[in-house]
């Protein structure tokens, strides 16, 4: 990340958020999955060690998520509140950096941009209330992992523009898109089929800067979506006779279609202006975001905030397209 995409300003705006965040967080209280999550076996998970044998089970048996759950339980177990505040701090400023490092290397903006991220993140962002500052169960699975994600798309688009890095930098993308791949299904899937299918269809993007870290990311992904406990979760989760699995496909595409409008709406637009230099630059975001709800309707889909990955890239390309084509009202620099 570049330090000439940020100015003074910028810094001051995510130490402020940082504060405001970690002081809301550290407001919790234990509710919903973070019961189940704070015991094992009648046994409280006090220490790393309690919280990592304990998802050793959950990741044969129950679910894939075993570094996102291993915090979890360590937090939930010990009440370590103040450890997960800072995380949701950290997690929302490496969220918003992230995302405006992106938006700023595709577009020139005003520094307004910032606020109007933020502001469309506490909107359109599927229950925000929950994902981003509820119980430590979902704010770990949605807000650490996407910000995570996101830094890691982000690092991703730079090395691709670079073409050539390190072999210590591309080494250490190599392992922590092992690590970031495994994190969340909902997020590695769609960055997964992305990098896959650019780099099977996109010669400019056959760099080993760019495809060795993806080949990371799908090490990553592997492990987390063929984790024994996810094909026990598919099982049960499969419709029954009564509507078979092409009704239930149907109606999960509908609902996945009406809660992702934006970010399908900008992927018709992306369609609609496929030679636009703007749509090729932006081909990682846009067919990560395309995956995801293709995956959803397909698979997965159980609840709104499953859909948080392609929203998030949705309101990315909002920010993008109102600044490539902006009027008067983002020409100063507020």
């Amino acid at each position: 990340m570049s330090n000439s995409l940020f100015k003074k300003q910028d810094y001051v705006f995510l130490s402020v958020v940082f504060i405001v965040f970690y002081f809301i967080n550290s407001l919790y209280m234990q509710v919903h999955d973070d019961v189940t999550y704070t015991f094992f076996n009648g046994a409280r998970n006090v220490s790393w060690t309690d919280a990592i044998v304990a998802n050793a089970y959950d990741y044969l048996h129950v679910n894939g998520r075993f570094i996102v759950h291993t915090f979890v339980r360590w937090m939930c177990g010990g009440h370590r509140v103040h450890f997960y505040a800072l995380g949701c701090a950290f997690s929302l400023c490496l969220l918003l950096a992230s995302s405006l490092a992106i938006i700023r290397r595709k577009v020139q903006t005003a520094g307004c941009d910032k606020y109007i991220l933020l502001t469309l993140l506490c909107v359109l962002t599927p229950q925000f209330n929950m994902t981003f500052m509820g119980n430590m169960a979902e704010v770990v699975n949605y807000l650490w992992t996407g910000a995570l994600v996101m830094a890691f798309m982000l690092a991703l688009d730079v090395a691709k523009d670079k073409k050539h890095m390190g072999h210590a930098a591309t080494a250490v993308l190599f392992v922590t898109g092992i690590v970031i791949g495994s994190l969340q299904e909902s997020f590695s899937i769609g960055l997964a089929g992305a990098t896959f299918l650019l780099l099977l269809f996109r010669k400019d993007y056959r760099v080993p800067a760019f495809y060795i870290p993806a080949i990371g990311f799908w090490i990553g992904t592997c492990i987390g979506v063929f984790a024994p406990s996810n094909f026990l979760r598919f099982k049960s989760s499969t419709p029954g006779d009564a509507d078979g699995f092409v009704v239930a496909m149907v109606k999960r595409s509908l609902k996945v279609v009406l809660l992702s409008w934006l970010p399908m709406m900008l992927l018709l637009v992306a369609l609609l202006k496929r030679k636009s230099q703007l749509v090729r630059d932006n081909l990682l975001y846009l067919a990560s975001a395309g995956i995801s709800i293709l995956f959803t309707c397909v698979v997965a889909f159980t609840a709104r905030h499953q859909l948080t990955f392609p929203v998030l890239l949705g309101i990315l390309a909002v920010v993008v397209l109102a600044f490539a084509y902006r009027g008067g009202v983002f020409a100063q620099n507020l």
